[in-house]
C-alpha cells in the first residue's frame, strides 16, 4: 500500500561556484500561507549524488518518518553520511503563518552543490 506523504519539499542547486567561493550560505524561509504551520524544518546543503527525496517516486522510510511524525533523525543521518551541513530546526519549533526562519550554513571544507529544505505541513 502506497502511503501519501504531505510535506513541503524543495530542492535546488547552489551556484556552481559556491563550493569554491562561498563560506556561509544564508537561508531565509517565510511562511506565506494563511493558516498552515511548517514543522519541522530541515535545511541541508549536500553533494549532488544525495537525494532526500525524488519527485515522482515513493517516499523513503526516512522521509515518511519526517512527514508523518516529525522525526528528522533519519534524514539527518543521510546528510551526515555524505559530510553535508544542516540546520535541523531553524524556526525553533513551529513556523507560523507570516513568520520567517533564518539560518546560516557554514560550507567551508564541504563539497556542496545542492540545497534541500523539508518541512511537514500542519493545517
Amino acid at each position: 500500500m502506497r502511503k501519501s506523504v504531505t510535506a513541503l519539499l524543495l530542492s535546488g542547486s547552489l551556484l556552481a561556484s559556491a563550493p569554491l567561493l562561498a563560506r556561509d550560505l544564508t537561508v531565509e524561509i517565510t511562511n506565506l500561507t494563511n493558516a498552515t504551520y511548517f514543522t519541522p524544518l530541515l535545511i541541508a546543503a549536500h553533494n549532488r549524488q544525495t537525494h532526500l527525496f525524488e519527485v515522482g517516486t515513493e517516499a523513503s522510510e526516512n522521509l515518511q518518518a519526517m512527514a508523518e511524525g516529525g522525526d528528522t533523525s533519519g534524514l539527518i543521518e543521510e546528510i551526515e553520511a555524505v559530510n553535508g551541513v544542516y540546520d535541523p530546526d531553524p524556526a525553533g519549533g513551529l513556523l507560523e503563518p507570516g513568520q520567517t526562519a533564518t539560518t546560516i550554513l557554514d560550507l567551508r571544507g564541504r563539497a556542496t552543490s545542492r540545497l534541500t529544505i523539508t518541512a511537514m505541513l500542519l493545517p
